[in-house]
């Protein structure tokens, strides 16, 4: 969105919304060769509930593509490039206590210097999150990692906050964790906003200030990502093995 100072308190986040986004603008997008424009809409699953998308262009591994904003005589632009997919080899469920279940992820050989996000929602969900130390970086020679995945449903006892940063065991509802390889430009948002949110207490409140952005015109990412869905019951321990 474009940068502006809000100096006005506000009760509910929708309010604010109401007062200061610009909901629908022309957006399109570029690979050099097409370009598209894409169509607004209203999806009450994401905050700010607006989401733009196309049937006719699908990102591809490796191209560049190319974004505009226009509303008005304001204009927004960012590229970004897909990079090469990741995904976990296995993911270990561990039962922890009465009801709750610590997973974890591992990757074998992945090259030095790669960034990654990691995202969850539980099977009932259909938004996904950033987890909580979610976006992370690959050590300077080629190794295996080993990743711890929390959950982004927070809870507010701060007595447990280990047990509180583990998901919920459940015999009906599993975890769809997802990983996605990204561009350093856009790693620097993601770690920034995930660092400033947890530290700040206030997640999604204008902590802009400490904010990496990708956006010439604006503030905000414009993100190709290369990633992998993987499910995740969520009954028992187990380790989970996924062929690539």
């Amino acid at each position: 969105c474009p940068y502006s100072q809000i100096d006005t308190a506000y009760d509910d986040i929708e309010d604010l919304v109401a007062d200061y986004l610009i909901p629908f603008a022309k957006v399109s997008v570029s690979n050099g060769d097409t370009t598209v424009v894409l169509t607004g809409r209203v999806n009450r699953s994401y905050m700010p509930p607006y989401t733009y998308s196309s049937v006719y262009m699908k990102g591809e591994e490796g191209n560049t593509y190319y974004l505009t904003v226009q509303a008005g005589d304001y204009y927004a632009t960012a590229h970004t490039t897909i990079p090469r997919r990741a995904a976990f080899d296995s993911i270990r469920t561990e039962l922890y206590g009465e009801d709750r279940v610590q997973v974890v992820g591992y990757m074998h050989q992945v090259p030095p210097h790669t960034h990654y996000l990691i995202f969850a929602r539980y099977s009932y969900d259909t938004q996904y999150l950033l987890c909580p130390l979610g976006a992370l970086s690959s050590p300077d020679s080629i190794a295996d990692l080993q990743v711890n995945i929390y959950s982004p449903y927070g809870e507010s006892d701060s007595t447990k906050a280990f047990t509180n940063a583990m998901f919920r065991q459940s015999e009906k509802n599993g975890v769809f964790v997802k990983i996605a390889s990204v561009n350093e430009e856009e790693f620097a948002f993601w770690n920034s906003f995930s660092s400033t949110s947890l530290t700040s207490g206030v997640l999604f409140m204008p902590i802009r200030q400490n904010i990496t952005s990708n956006i010439h015109g604006g503030i905000g990412y414009w993100c190709g990502m290369g990633s992998t869905e993987h499910y995740v019951p969520l009954s028992h321990s187990r380790t989970y093995t996924y062929p690539r």
